[in-house]
C-alpha cells in the first residue's frame, strides 16, 4: 500500500453478484487485514441489515412513525460510521464497504453522498476520492447533463429490473 487512505465503495448494481463479493470479502476479512484492507462489520450502527452489507448506514433511511423522513437520525448514522471508519484508518490503509442500497438510492442520493464523502475527506485529509469508473467524482461529473441523464437511465434499469423479476 502507498500509505494513503482509502475508502472502496461497492455500490452493488442489481444482479452483478453483489452478495458473492460482499461474501467473500467477509470470509476473508482477516487475510484481507494482512494486506491493509478492511471489510467492517457495521450490524451495530444499521441492525437490520445483514453485516455483509456494512455500506448501508452511508444511505440509511430513517423515518418517523408519520413517515416523514428524519434528515437529522441519518446525519447521525452518516457521521457515526464515518467517525468508525476514521477510527479503522489509525489501523489499515483501506476500508472496504459494500451495498446494493447506495444503487437503489435516488439520483439526488447518491449524488449528496459524494458531496458528504468529499467533505469528510476535506477534514480527514488523504483519503482518496471517491470514484466511479476509474475517475475522481466532483460535482460537475455527476450532474445530469454530464451523465447522459443518470436518472433517467436509473429509471429505466430499475423498470427493467422489476419486469424482469416479474416474469
Amino acid at each position: 500500500m502507498n500509505g494513503r487512505k482509502t475508502l472502496y465503495i461497492h455500490i452493488g448494481t442489481p444482479k452483478t453478484g453483489t452478495t458473492a463479493i460482499q461474501g467473500f470479502c467477509q470470509d476473508n476479512a482477516e487475510e484481507l487485514a494482512r494486506h491493509g484492507y478492511c471489510f467492517p462489520d457495521f450490524t451495530w450502527l444499521c441492525p437490520d441489515f445483514r453485516s455483509v452489507r456494512n455500506g448501508h448506514f452511508l444511505v440509511e433511511s430513517v423515518k418517523d412513525a408519520d413517515g416523514r423522513v428524519c434528515a437529522e437520525a441519518e446525519r447521525q448514522i452518516f457521521c457515526r460510521g464515518m467517525e468508525r471508519i476514521a477510527e479503522l484508518f489509525r489501523t489499515y490503509e483501506a476500508v472496504i464497504l459494500s451495498d446494493e442500497g447506495i444503487w437503489m438510492a435516488t439520483f439526488e442520493r447518491r449524488k449528496s453522498l459524494w458531496r458528504e464523502l468529499a467533505a469528510v475527506r476535506e477534514e480527514a485529509g488523504g483519503i482518496e476520492a471517491p470514484r466511479a469508473g476509474g475517475t475522481a467524482q466532483t460535482e460537475e461529473d455527476m450532474a445530469p447533463e454530464r451523465t447522459g441523464g443518470m436518472a433517467e437511465e436509473d429509471a429505466a434499469a430499475t423498470a427493467a429490473e422489476t419486469d424482469a423479476m416479474s416474469t
